[in-house]
């Protein structure tokens, strides 16, 4: 029934399969995340992620596998380059807000 999820401040990598299959459709990921795995959200209901930090030093290619989302950063931060702001395998909008 848990379908919107905000992370510890504390969190620094999200795992490979990490919300497989869950019904979580909004995540919030601090700026302490600097890794998110293999498949991270593939098979999960997400439909939306805000990033509250710099963009993750390591993003798995297949992070966002199979899934449709809008993902939400911040603006003025450096770190988020166009050559980041790609698909991950999946179909991601991304938004600056």
């Amino acid at each position: 029934a848990l379908t919107t999820i905000d992370l510890p401040d504390t969190l620094t990598s999200i795992q490979g399969s990490a919300f497989y299959g869950t019904g979580v459709t909004r995540i919030t990921i601090p700026a302490s995340v600097e890794h998110i795995g293999i498949h991270a959200f593939k098979g999960s209901a997400i439909e939306e992620i805000v990033f509250l930090g710099d963009f993750p030093v390591d993003m798995n290619p297949y992070a966002f596998a199979s899934v449709t989302i809008t993902a939400y950063y911040t603006a003025d931060n450096e770190t988020w380059t166009p050559d980041k702001l790609q698909d991950y395998r999946g179909n991601v909008t991304w938004i600056p807000m």
